[in-house]
């Protein structure tokens, strides 16, 4: 099934936590990450993707960046209830927080399933350079 940057509604909650994640990570940064709604729906289809087949891992997470060129990174988090406490979390984990103060990426998309209490957040250095319809699994 072809999924082209589909709407994907979001709660309140769930709004209230992405747009706190972001602040989190932006102050963090010297320079702060802009937020990419293509790049976010992307990261919401990784998460959804991830909960459905139970996987807990990295494994095809460049899927997620077709159209892209230049750097990207991927942040997994799960079993926080909060913005913070997920924050926290990434921040204490040397590779997860390289990724959220790398100055080499300028873009951020961040996806949530709350059925698995699952975060995705997807960086990236630029804007995709074409669209790319995204296979989900």
């Amino acid at each position: 099934m072809e999924v082209a940057h589909k709407a994907v509604p979001k709660t309140n909650r769930m709004t209230s936590f992405i747009i706190a994640l972001l602040m989190f990570s932006n102050a963090e940064r010297v320079t702060p990450l802009q937020y990419d709604t293509a790049l976010a729906q992307r990261a919401q289809i990784r998460a959804e993707q991830l909960c459905e087949t139970k996987q807990w891992s990295h494994d095809g997470w460049r899927d997620s960046f077709k159209g892209y060129s230049g750097y990207w990174g991927e942040n997994l988090a799960r079993n926080f209830d909060s913005a913070t406490s997920t924050h926290k979390a990434l921040m204490k984990s040397p590779t997860h927080k390289a990724n959220i103060v790398k100055d080499k990426y300028a873009i951020i998309g961040i996806g949530r399933s709350e059925k698995c209490n699952l975060t995705v957040e997807l960086f990236a250095s630029n804007q995709a350079t074409s669209t790319v319809a995204l296979a989900k699994k």
